[in-house]
């Protein structure tokens, strides 16, 4: 996000949880939990918007600016794809990423 200089978001959010949490969480299950078993770590529920304007606001820069539709993202993402082959270099932005915008 801070390497977008149009600083963009996009609807839905995330989960956000400190590492401390999701540490301790790991050796509460190695201790007490049972093989075969899954556990869920989560904290809160963000907007990307909300995530990204404090992320702004910590790096003393701007934004967010803009909001990316889903159709926008896909062939941004295509676009990056395509110049990631030709120079070899990881592309900024993926399909298989543009599939979780707007979900949570």
């Amino acid at each position: 996000y801070l390497n977008d200089p149009f600083r963009t978001t996009f609807a839905g959010g995330a989960n956000v949880v400190a590492a401390r949490d999701v540490a301790r969480a790991h050796l509460l299950v190695a201790a007490r939990g049972a093989p075969g078993e899954a556990y869920l770590v989560g904290g809160e529920n963000v907007h990307w918007r909300t995530l990204h304007a404090e992320l702004s606001a910590a790096a003393g820069t701007y934004g967010p600016l803009a909001t990316a539709t889903h159709t926008s993202a896909y062939l941004t993402a295509a676009w990056a794809e395509l110049v990631a082959r030709g120079t070899g270099a990881p592309p900024a932005l993926t399909r298989d990423e543009v599939g979780m915008i707007g979900r949570w």
